[in-house]
């Protein structure tokens, strides 16, 4: 039946054997089943291992199935268009997005936007994402940008050297309460040590202290190559004992001996 072919093509999809998850879902219109708009997502999602063509292809045909898009087909449909580095189709689909759909699902669609944005270092695209995400609508279901929506947005800052954008974002996530992660600070220290704004690297690790949230290797690597862009060198010294803090001992306020 319908319900073990979906399935079937979601197991394929996962185990990245689109052509097979494809086949499957061809399938169904010889055995004279109706595909659902399930069945259409994960033949769409199976389409990220694919030939990006076949997404477009799907979406008209589901349309001509009688069949409304949802908010995570469109998802699933801008996620494989961005990994094919289709980021403007992604961005369009976004478009398509029905407004009043479930919260969740709304926010996967904008962070998956968001995440197009960062693969192609769209900043501005991403900005005026997150503000239409916190603007009041009558049309569109309140949302709130979550630490994945700002992780991409600094992600697409960083790479188009918007520094000062990063810095705006992060005092927008202290607003907003939100609890910083690894992928955040990662994002937010490549932005600050691509401009050499070793200051805003100091300001970081003390949010990070403050949350308890130990730098990855990666952004310990993106702090120290601030530090050494730091003109004085007390300034170097001060933000590579702060990191030696963290790396060794999270809890301590002093370095320790050595």
């Amino acid at each position: 039946d319908v319900v073990t072919y979906n399935a079937s093509m979601d197991a394929c999809a996962r185990g990245q054997q689109w052509q097979r998850s494809l086949t499957l879902f061809d399938e169904m219109f010889h055995s004279i089943l109706y595909p659902t708009i399930i069945s259409y997502n994960t033949a769409i999602s199976a389409c990220e291992n694919g030939p990006w063509t076949l997404v477009v292809a799907l979406l008209q045909d589901l349309r001509q199935q009688g069949l409304k898009a949802r908010a995570d087909t469109y998802s699933a449909a801008m996620a494989a268009c961005s990994k094919a580095q289709q980021n403007d189709l992604a961005l369009q689909l976004l478009s398509k997005v029905p407004r009043r759909s479930p919260s969740r699902q709304l926010l996967v669609a904008y962070n998956t936007a968001l995440n197009a944005c960062a693969k192609g270092h769209y900043w501005m695209q991403s900005l005026q994402l997150l503000e239409e995400m916190s603007t009041d609508s009558p049309d569109v279901v309140s949302l709130s940008p979550d630490v994945v929506s700002f992780s991409s947005a600094l992600t697409a800052c960083g790479k188009s050297q918007q520094w000062e954008k990063s810095l705006a974002l992060m005092q927008d996530l202290k607003d907003r309460s939100l609890q910083m992660n690894t992928f955040l600070c990662n994002a937010a220290m490549d932005s600050y040590s691509r401009a050499s704004q070793w200051q805003a690297t100091l300001a970081l690790l003390e949010d990070m202290r403050k949350q308890s949230q130990q730098p990855s290797m990666v952004a310990a690597t993106l702090a120290v190559s601030a530090a050494a862009s730091a003109a004085e060198s007390a300034v170097a010294t001060d933000l590579l004992h702060r990191l030696q803090l963290f790396l060794w001992h999270p809890g301590l306020t002093s370095a320790p001996a050595t």
